[in-house]
């Protein structure tokens, strides 16, 4: 949820300290996944930093990074 700017040993910047780690998969069709966010007003205006991670044989270091992220709950 924090962010950063830590280089990695596989050519991209990790821009997010991870707090969550959550491995899913993809097929080349597409997929599409939802999910909810609990009405709480403690969530109000709360922001989340958040950045993709992927294997891609295709990447120099057969590893891909997403830009960062960033998401603000409703006001």
């Amino acid at each position: 949820l924090q962010r950063a700017s830590l280089p990695t040993k596989w050519g991209g910047d990790l821009l997010v300290l991870p707090t969550l780690l959550a491995p899913i998969t993809f097929s080349y069709s597409g997929d599409s996944f939802t999910g909810t966010i609990p009405d709480d007003v403690d969530f109000c205006g709360a922001t989340i930093d958040l950045q993709g991670i992927e294997l891609d044989p295709g990447a120099q270091f057969g590893v891909s990074f997403s830009q960062g992220l960033e998401l603000t709950i409703g006001n």
